[in-house]
């Protein structure tokens, strides 16, 4: 995700990058499908509501064959035993 973040870091400015991508995460792509976790409801809804055309872009910028982005929560971290 380092370059396309970056790219979103020149298009939106170091404080909305920071803010609301930097704990994104860039999942392998299927058939022309970019999956984009994030780690909450909010950070998800506002990004796609706010930031899905940017987001796309810098993608496709990036890895030409990407045509959609879909924004998703990243699963819960298992709880660790000991």
């Amino acid at each position: 995700m380092r370059p396309v973040f970056e790219r979103l870091k020149t298009a939106l400015g170091d404080a909305v990058a920071a803010s609301w991508f930097n704990d994104a995460t860039l999942r392998p792509f299927v058939d022309g499908v970019a999956t984009v976790e994030l780690p909450t409801k909010l950070k998800c809804s506002h990004v796609r509501t706010h930031y899905d055309d940017r987001v796309l872009g810098a993608i496709e910028a990036e890895h030409p064959g990407v045509r959609k982005v879909q924004f998703v929560v990243a699963p819960a971290a298992a709880p660790s035993s000991g």
